[in-house]
């Protein structure tokens, strides 16, 4: 029987609130555009291509869903005596289901994943445990107490709802099922101790945020969270959001607009799109990635020596901005200050949150310029081998440098594909280079 009237209690609507207030300076104000993660071949495309349930395939598109290494991430199975065949058992309260362990390394952390073996019979529970802990692994790398401390767990919850987590969380979170062969019977019943009514206002505040009063992600709901859904979004509508702003909408669709210039390689307007959303925006999280924008539009220009300021303006917010120590790392080795700019990226890599292929480009410069040539093609060779997405002017920077070791007909392949890529320098040396012959 669905409760069919709004009964969130006061005190968890406050604590909804104030998290809802730290996850907007956390995480800035979420775009307009907004479509929630569900375990479907768009997004868990390894996963869904198994059969049965699979720990492996779960675990690599989790990586790339929150762009996690894979190489600091590894798992195991702890058997108990739910594992076993023909022994009667019966487990009052919660049982283990899933923890991580984390492992001190040269350059941050690895995190191994210790799943209950009985979660390959319960893939609901599999894939909430896995998804709630890489939540947890994802803030771990700024700050590692979010796995050490205790007193989050609740928090976890409204963190995957804010960042598009929600909708598999409720279909995710209470399980109950039975299965026989003929001989032995299963049961099992897990309830989850996140109240329906929180979750259900917590996506109705989000949706609220960005003017989405009928969401198709809705009908993915299970029903009694679907009425405590809907129930909630009708009381926001009658009392009001405390944290709408219609500014904030505006400078993330100016941001938004801004990326989707500078992936056409319209720098001039992606920059003043991104200045304009400066002047409306108050928030620190959306200020710092404007900024850090702004930085690396003017170095995908060229313009390294007046990009920096902005990636310095964005520490200034985010001391731990990976992206923005590598970026100044790369622009510093570029204008010829190769210690400096090894001392970002060493600042970057340190963060746990670099993207490998971009560190080992970044290095390939500081060797070539250093002069040590071997192991600036080895950087770049590595650079290639761990693409997981297009790393600006690496085929141009590799070219560049297979010219200058006597390999041209080599060099005019990786030309070739950054002139495919529209980046600017490989244009310009490409017509230097017909204009002389």
């Amino acid at each position: 029987m669905f409760k069919k009237d709004f009964y969130i209690t006061d005190n968890d609507k406050e604590w909804v609130h104030e998290t809802f207030k730290w996850l907007l300076d956390s995480f800035g104000y979420p775009e307009r555009e907004f479509s929630p993660y569900l375990l479907t071949k768009e997004f868990f495309p390894e996963t869904v291509a198994h059969r049965t349930p699979a720990i492996e395939p779960l675990l690599a598109d989790l990586c790339n869903l929150f762009q996690i290494d894979p190489s600091i991430i590894s798992f195991s199975l702890e058997a108990d005596i739910t594992d076993s065949y023909g022994t009667p058992y019966q487990v009052q309260g919660s049982s283990f289901e899933c923890d991580v362990e984390t492992i001190r390394t040269e350059n941050g952390y690895h995190y191994k994943l210790v799943f209950a073996k009985r979660l390959l019979k319960n893939p609901k529970r599999l894939v909430f445990n896995a998804v709630y802990h890489f939540i947890r692994i994802r803030l771990a790398q700024g700050d590692i107490n979010w796995i050490k401390s205790e007193g989050h767990y609740f928090s976890f919850y409204l963190i995957g709802v804010y960042t598009g987590w929600g909708v598999l969380f409720s279909q995710t979170m209470i399980d109950i099922g039975r299965e026989t062969d003929g001989t032995w019977e299963r049961t099992w019943k897990y309830i989850s101790p996140m109240p329906i009514p929180v979750i259900a206002y917590s996506m109705a505040l989000r949706s609220s945020l960005i003017d989405e009063e009928q969401p198709a992600w809705k009908n993915y709901l299970p029903a009694d969270i679907r009425v405590q859904y809907e129930l909630s979004v009708n009381y926001i509508k009658k009392n009001g959001n405390p944290f709408y702003n219609k500014q904030e909408l505006t400078a993330k669709a100016l941001f938004k607009e801004g990326w989707s210039q500078a992936g056409a390689k319209k720098f001039d307007s992606a920059l003043e799109l991104y200045k304009k959303g400066l002047f409306v925006t108050e928030n620190d999280k959306t200020r710092a990635l404007l900024q850090h924008n702004i930085g690396y539009t003017l170095l995908l220009k060229g313009e390294f020596e007046n990009s920096i300021p902005y990636f310095q303006k964005a520490l200034e917010i985010i001391p731990n901005f990976s992206y923005s120590h590598a970026n100044m790392g790369f622009a510093f080795m570029m204008m010829g200050d190769i210690d400096t700019g090894k001392y970002y990226q060493n600042l970057a890599n340190k963060t746990g949150n670099e993207i490998e292929a971009y560190s080992h480009r970044n290095f390939a410069i500081y060797y070539q310029k250093k002069g040590e040539l071997d192991k600036a093609r080895e950087s770049f060779i590595k650079a290639f081998e761990t693409i997981t997405v297009p790393v600006d002017w690496l085929e141009y920077l590799y070219a560049k440098f297979l010219y200058d070791q006597g390999e041209q007909e080599e060099a005019m392949f990786y030309l070739q594909m950054a002139i495919d890529k529209g980046e600017p320098k490989a244009i310009e040396w490409m017509n230097e280079i017909s204009n002389a012959g």
